[in-house]
């Protein structure tokens, strides 16, 4: 009972002290730095802690506008619009432990150029993005990267008649596809299409050729499967709105923008926190911008902040929610150097906090989202850490069975395997040096096998693949 009672005392403290644990955030920026063309870099989320962890060149690549990802790998992944061999940008890793860069993709006329939106990760493992021009018809790609093979493979060529071209960045969709959204179609406005990766089929779900709306940012879905999108221009009052497409619905004009009081022209994704549906304008009369929500429910609007110049002018980006509860975000110019700053909103509260304010020299303009780094998520770096087990694993890819083989016989050996998103697929406990699993009724995909003593443990990537 009284050991019962300490471990219980120990977790209660260990949960405290993550809770209040500064986050570390990363971003890009497309220019400034110390040399000149923009750079990655760090800061905690209280503000402190600011600094530079890699200038974009010519040759590395430059003019990063969009946003990193943190793969499951535990790098950070993101492109470039320029720079590179061909100067057509790059797609490039960053391992945020031991600061090392890597452009794994030169763009090119053929693969596709110019990146600027977020990349997505599946459950295949496999990283997902759009590039806005080159390809077939000069007017973008689908592309996947598997950071396991180290391969870039083209999957689609828009083109600028039917599938529209200058898009935005993935979702998921609840069924299992890849959402995104295109502008500059034949009817000069854009359209919400869906992509399955098993066999790169690309469906158009609905247009906005009837109000020449432009989509900005990423779409999101619910869990009842409507799909929100801001437009930047077009719509009611040609300053942008917010519409919704229900499943085996209508595209429907939901929140014109010059109907209310915080201004036109959306510049971010739509984020939904419950009912609420959160957005950045860019204009807001003689302000700079503001931040508003929408309820989806009731339709009631709120504005929550004004941008004013010294706290950041002219939002860019999306707001992301991170796990203290509070959104991130960024202007392209303001602060007291109107040069861009970096800022947090309480929700809750309705707090702003400017976090960052840009010099240039450190960093100029930023347009992309800041990202939450996990810093628990190095597989790579285990992989290569000495192996006390001396583990083989076979096959790899496995289809239906996965065998496990450690050198030396180990009692009360505890096995986890868990998929990129956390869900624990198989928990066992074995005595031996050989354990097989059946993965035949595991979905396809990347996971991540645990083997756990009381003394040490080790984990591997494992794929699992059917025919």
């Amino acid at each position: 009972m009284i050991k019962f009672v300490f471990t219980l005392l120990l977790c209660f403290i260990f949960h405290s002290q993550v809770s209040a644990q500064v986050l570390q955030l990363y971003g890009l920026t497309p220019g400034g730095g110390s040399r000149g063309q923009g750079n990655i870099f760090k800061i905690n989320s209280d503000g402190t802690g600011y600094e530079e962890k890699f200038a974009f060149d010519s040759l590395t690549g430059f003019e990063a506008w969009g946003t990193l990802i943190q793969a499951s790998d535990g790098l950070l992944y993101g492109v470039t619009e320029r720079g590179g061999p061909n100067n057509l940008g790059v797609l490039f890793s960053f391992n945020p432990h031991t600061n090392v860069y890597r452009h794994v993709q030169d763009f090119d006329s053929t693969t596709g150029c110019l990146g600027a939106a977020e990349l997505f990760e599946m459950n295949d493992g496999k990283l997902y993005g759009m590039l806005p021009v080159c390809g077939n018809e000069n007017s973008g790609v689908i592309f996947s990267y598997d950071p396991l093979t180290d391969m870039y493979s083209k999957l689609f060529d828009f083109d600028s008649v039917t599938t529209g071209r200058y898009f935005t960045a993935f979702i998921k969709g609840n069924n299992g596809k890849l959402i995104g959204a295109t502008g500059n179609r034949q009817c000069s406005a854009g359209l919400i299409f869906e992509f399955d990766i098993l066999n790169s089929n690309f469906n158009v779900l609905t247009d906005f050729c009837s109000t020449s709306g432009y989509p900005v940012g990423n779409v999101i879905q619910d869990s009842h499967g409507n799909i929100y999108s801001f437009t930047g221009m077009g719509g009611t009052a040609t300053w942008g709105s917010l519409y919704v497409y229900p499943p085996n619905g209508n595209l429907t004009e939901i929140m014109i923008m010059a109907s209310t009081n915080f201004g036109v022209r959306p510049v971010s994704a739509p984020l939904l926190i419950n009912n609420e549906i959160y957005g950045m304008t860019n204009l807001n009369g003689s302000s700079g911008g503001s931040i508003f929500k929408f309820n989806k429910v009731t339709y009631a609007d709120s504005l929550l902040y004004t941008f004013n110049g010294i706290s950041g002018k002219w939002p860019n980006g999306s707001l992301r929610l991170l796990s203290d509860g509070r959104i991130y975000g960024a202007t392209w110019v303001g602060g007291i150097n109107n040069r861009g700053v970096l800022f947090a909103f309480d929700i809750n509260t309705n707090t702003y906090t400017k976090l960052h304010d840009f010099n240039g020299a450190d960093g100029a303009n930023p347009t992309g989202n800041l990202i939450e780094v996990d810093t628990s998520l190095f597989y790579l770096s285990l992989e290569n850490l000495k192996d006390p087990f001396e583990l083989k694993i076979f096959p790899n890819p496995a289809m239906e069975v996965l065998n496990i083989k450690i050198k030396m016989e180990i009692k009360n050996l505890e096995v986890l395997i868990s998929s990129i998103d956390g869900k624990s697929v198989f928990k066992g406990v074995f005595s031996g040096t050989h354990l097989s699993v059946f993965t035949g009724e595991f979905e396809h995909g990347v996971y991540f096998l645990t083997l756990r003593s009381p003394e040490t443990s080790v984990t591997k990537k494992i794929i699992v693949y059917h025919q």
